[in-house]
This record gives C-alpha cells, structure tokens and sequence, in this order.
C-alpha cells in the first residue's frame, strides 16, 4: 500500500482504499531486458518497481531510468489505447502488477475509489493548464 500511494492516478486515496489495490495486486519478477511494455501498443496493467530499475522510453525515442518506488502504466487501468511509453527492465526487477480487470472489478464493488481517482485527475489536469 506504501508503494501504491506514489502513483499519480491514487495521490489523495485513503489508506483503506490503497489496502484494497494492495490485495490485488500481485509481486512479479523481471529478468534483465525483459520487455514489460511495447510502446505504441495496447497494455493493461500498471507496475510499481519494488526493487530494480527499467528504463522507459517515450514515442520521440526519449529514455528514462525508473528505480524504486517508480509507478508506470498508470493510464492502461483506465483504458486499452496503445501506450505512449515502453518499458523494459534494466536488471533484475520486482514489481508490483495490478492488471486492467481486477482493477475495474474492484471500482465496481467499491465506486468511492473511482471518485477519489477523479479528483486526483482533475487535480493534475489543473496543474498542466495553469
């Protein structure tokens, strides 16, 4: 749950809400170059890195080294456009997996979390126009 909270889209959630991201989350393992997502085709997961690192690497061929506590794939919880991002690990990595489905079931039973992912949307939306 400490992790989850470092993610942009649940800035704001209450504690009791990230516990529940927490239980469906699941820990996974990434060897070295291992492609987690292929940049410019649908995904569905968001990744949270434990302990590792990946390099993200943007449409105009812009990289980025993402370490410890580094959330991506944020945006593939909400929809199946083709990702803007890649992601491939660097070494050995461990993160956190919250898939597409367990993540709408979960807002269907528990709508207030929907509702608090507005409102952390609305705030950074706010903050790019400003």
């Amino acid at each position: 749950a400490f992790l989850l909270q470092k993610v942009d889209l649940l800035e704001g959630a209450r504690s009791g809400h990230l516990g529940l991201l927490a239980s469906i989350a699941e820990e996974i393992e990434a060897d070295a170059g291992e492609v987690l997502i292929h940049a410019g085709e649908p995904h569905d997961a968001l990744y949270v890195i434990i302990r590792g690192s990946a390099e993200l690497s943007g449409v105009g061929g812009q990289t980025l080294r993402a370490s410890d506590g580094t959330a991506f794939g944020t945006w593939s919880l909400i929809d199946s456009a083709p990702s803007v991002v890649g992601a491939r690990a660097v070494e050995p990595t461990r993160l956190l997996r919250i898939g597409r489905s367990d993540f709408q079931e979960l807002l269907a039973d528990h709508p207030e979390l929907a509702t608090g992912m507005l409102q952390a949307l609305a705030r950074r939306l706010r903050s790019l126009v400003a």
